[in-house]
């Protein structure tokens, strides 16, 4: 149930009683989200700061840019907002990276730090439905109903 007087900042659904071709289209959707993400993965690189000894965080416009050119037949098959917050998600996993480097650079952290990797192509994917992509309404979401925002592809 959802207060209206309470903002929740993520929610986790667990989805039953789909028919089989809304079961497909959800695992369409999570099938080409692991595929931007993977794209994702394969445009960042480690970037050496002006002191030319820690690295330089990414910045989430950058790497959204460079995947809408490079891979844009992947992106443009995934609604905009749903695109960028699984960009913006690894974005983050791999800012933290850098800061975990930069930590064992200056001896500060210890154990080993693995760079985020691509996922296997039938991984299915996080879907991360951001707040301006909820169209449904405030009943429907009261209900448990939700709409996915497919693109037009």
């Amino acid at each position: 149930m959802v207060d209206e007087d309470c903002v929740y900042l993520t929610q986790s659904c667990i989805v039953r009683g789909l028919s089989k071709k809304q079961y497909n289209v959800l695992c369409d959707v999570s099938l080409k989200l692991n595929d931007l993400r993977n794209c994702a993965v394969e445009t960042t690189r480690s970037v050496k700061s002006s002191d030319g000894k820690h690295y330089r965080k990414l910045n989430y416009k950058s790497v959204i840019s460079k995947v809408k050119k490079e891979f844009k037949d992947k992106y443009s098959g995934v609604q905009a907002h749903i695109a960028g917050a699984t960009i913006k998600k690894h974005v983050d996993s791999f800012n933290a990276y850098i800061a975990l480097r930069n930590k064992r650079i200056d001896q500060e952290y210890t154990r080993p730090v693995n760079k985020p990797k691509k996922h296997d192509n039938t991984c299915l994917h996080n879907i991360i439905i951001p707040g301006q992509s909820i169209t449904c309404s405030k009943k429907k979401l009261s209900e448990g109903y939700i709409e996915l925002p497919l693109s037009r592809e």
